[in-house]
């Protein structure tokens, strides 16, 4: 948990937000069993010391849309996480697509979350909306 406290912004809170394979994981969704813990961090996030070795840290604005409250933890919703891992890896929209129907089945991806602010590419929603 080092990497939670870790990632406190100036007001003491943690201000990181579990992204990517982890929060695909947190939702039990696809078979991810990521090594290493993907979290998002505000841009103007900052610490004199580098992250833990445990954690890919990445930079983006989230809407508040985007993320939500699992396990004590904050969590991306899964629409933000595919569409993250999609835009990383272009040529795994594929590989994605049954986690997408997974998450679609369970009422993790509603008709309304292609109504919320996503501010990942729009492309990749719009593949991922067929499911919905």
């Amino acid at each position: 948990m080092a990497w939670l406290l870790w990632s406190r912004g100036r007001d003491e809170k943690p201000v990181g937000v579990m992204s990517h394979q982890t929060a695909l994981s947190l939702f039990e969704l696809g078979d991810f069993n990521p090594a290493k813990i993907h979290m998002i961090v505000p841009p103007t996030f900052r610490r004199n010391s580098s992250p833990p070795k445990a954690v890919v840290l990445h930079r983006a604005r989230l809407a508040p849309g985007e993320f939500t409250h699992l396990r004590g933890l904050t969590v991306c919703r899964p629409l933000r996480a595919l569409c993250d891992l999609a835009n990383a890896n272009p040529d795994s929209v594929g590989d994605l697509w049954p986690v997408a129907v997974e998450a679609r089945r369970r009422g993790l991806i509603t008709t309304s979350s292609f109504t919320r602010p996503v501010r990942s590419n729009r492309v990749i929603k719009t593949r991922f909306k067929a499911c919905a």
